[in-house]
């Protein structure tokens, strides 16, 4: 359900940075850390939001936040939930100022108004150039100006009878309203903007911490993974030289010492798995075709849980000498994954057959120490049960071994069929050899339900249809027209990869292991 108070909302002054944000709401921010604000805001700040994103593709549109009570809408976009566009979209549930100027004066019991063209151009802003005139579809209604500084424009009606003369003297006639609406983005105008909104680099970070706090004491952020196979993984960087990641070799000490101590760290709790990795061993499957039927498959939802059986100021050194039973998962929200502490007995698989080796079924001998076994990378997509948990982390698997169809790489946003169908191409006769040994369906794939319990956006209205309305209201245009809840998703594998996939076929989670 929605965020809801029976009291007027407490406007809180935010400060415009063209091109860079309003007040703590950065642009580039990521979705996980300005919905975490929002929710940490007392609420008579922030009384209600709600959610909103095309359920049937995620990844290709926008996600956005509404804020009715604020008349703020924030748009992010759905492959790297980053905030690409911050709308005002009613001047009197929010004051506005620039260099300590008021853009719209309140007044107690009096409706706001957007700033007028005038104090726009003559007292705020200065000289501009020319925006551009939007005719209204069918006439009868105002055109629609658009006014436009670097990286901040304003909309205004105008009267479709106003001479079409210079834009100045359109815009001072009385007959033309104050601003209607604001816009914040990155770029130098609107219609430079719109060339690449969705998709242009942010030169800011996605962090808020890291955005306002001492760069010293951040660590750096973690842009993208690259896939190697053999349990290397690549992870590209803002600043720094890249970071790897080695399963088996990484341990807790490395995390720490690269990326910074997890944000929890929750003890692994759910073997019930183990009772396939018995009956695999019993008809001397081997790990190629074992994937589904080992622990590497987790019924355990660490990824989604707000508190730990250890809490994360544990000395970590300490997590190291634990005997084999014991398990251990670190979570690092703020990256986008979570790590599985353990003890590797396998070396971990290659990406295509051709990588095969005669060392991939040498059992190792138990190692004192716990290394990094397992990593999960997290989609953050809506109706996943995580949702909100993790900040979105995007993957590619390597190009360089896997060839790619129609020459796209695969990656964290192509959908599970294309996935699929390439990994089939690849491993398909030798998974189809081993179900006949095994005795398994051909389909290779698990149904797990994540959302028997509590959901992690309970609290939070998430709605499912899609609207580009121009105002605070919300239509959902869903065929059901019913909040987004957390279903069943399939589990598929593959040589050392595990794809929990959402009915819109996005991947929600990958494993590598």
């Amino acid at each position: 359900m929605a965020l809801k108070t029976a009291k007027a909302p407490k406007l809180q002054p935010l400060a415009i940075l063209p091109g860079k944000g309003l007040g703590p709401m950065l642009l580039g921010g990521s979705f996980r850390d300005i919905l975490t604000y929002l929710r940490a805001q007392p609420e008579s700040h922030y009384p209600r939001f709600k959610i909103q994103c095309d359920a049937a593709h995620p990844l290709a549109q926008p996600l956005i936040i509404l804020l009715p009570e604020n008349g703020l809408r924030l748009r992010f976009d759905g492959a790297d939930q980053r905030l690409r566009l911050i709308e005002i979209m009613d001047f009197s549930k929010i004051p506005l100022t620039y260099k300590g100027q008021d853009l719209v004066k309140h007044q107690e019991g009096q409706p706001g108004v957007g700033p007028t063209f005038k104090f726009i151009y003559g007292n705020l802003f200065g000289p501009t150039f020319e925006g551009e005139r939007i005719p209204s579809a069918s006439g009868s209604h105002p055109d629609v100006y658009l006014l436009s500084y670097p990286g901040v424009a304003f909309s205004f009606k105008i009267s479709a009878q106003t001479a079409d003369t210079d834009f100045v003297s359109i815009l001072s006639h009385p007959s033309t309203s104050a601003a209607k609406a604001m816009s914040i983005f990155n770029g130098a105008s609107w219609d430079d903007a719109l060339k690449d909104l969705w998709t242009r680099p942010c030169p800011h970070p996605r962090s808020l911490t890291a955005a306002h706090g001492p760069k010293s004491s951040q660590a750096d952020e973690l842009e993208l993974a690259i896939i190697r196979g053999r349990g290397k993984i690549e992870f590209r960087r803002r600043t720094l030289k890249p970071w790897h990641l080695i399963l088996s070799k990484t341990t807790p000490q490395d995390l720490v010492l690269d990326i910074g101590p997890p944000d929890y760290i929750y003890k692994k709790n759910d073997h019930r798995m183990a009772i396939h990795q018995k009956e695999a061993a019993r008809k001397g499957i081997q790990d190629l075709t074992s994937s589904l039927l080992d622990t590497h498959l987790d019924t355990d939802q660490s990824s989604v849980n707000t508190t730990t059986d250890i809490s994360d100021d544990r000395d970590d050194s300490k997590a190291t000498n634990k005997t084999s039973e014991e398990e251990y998962f670190y979570n690092y929200y703020r990256h986008g994954f979570s790590i599985l502490m353990s003890q590797q007995l396998r070396n971990s698989p290659p990406l295509t057959p051709d990588q095969l080796s005669e060392e991939d079924d040498i059992i190792r001998a138990k190692s004192p120490h716990l290394v990094a076994t397992k990593l999960m990378l997290h989609g953050n997509i809506p109706n996943a049960h995580d949702f909100h948990r993790y900040r979105r982390i995007r993957w590619v698997l390597d190009p360089a071994v896997i060839v790619t169809l129609n020459s796209k790489a695969i990656t964290s946003e192509t959908s599970f069929t294309t996935i699929r169908a390439k990994l089939d191409s690849i491993w398909g006769e030798l998974f189809a050899e081993a179900d006949r040994i095994a005795g398994r369906p051909e389909k290779r794939h698990m149904v797990i339900n994540r959302g028997w319990g509590d959901s992690p956006s309970s609290s939070i209205e998430l709605l499912g249809g899609w609207e580009d309305a121009g105002d605070d209201s919300v239509s959902v245009t869903g065929e059901d027209k019913k909040p987004l809840v957390p279903g069943n998703t399939d589990l598929w594998a593959y040589q050392g990869l595990i794809f929990e996939v959402l009915k819109n076929d996005a991947v929600s989670v990958l494993t590598i292991f």
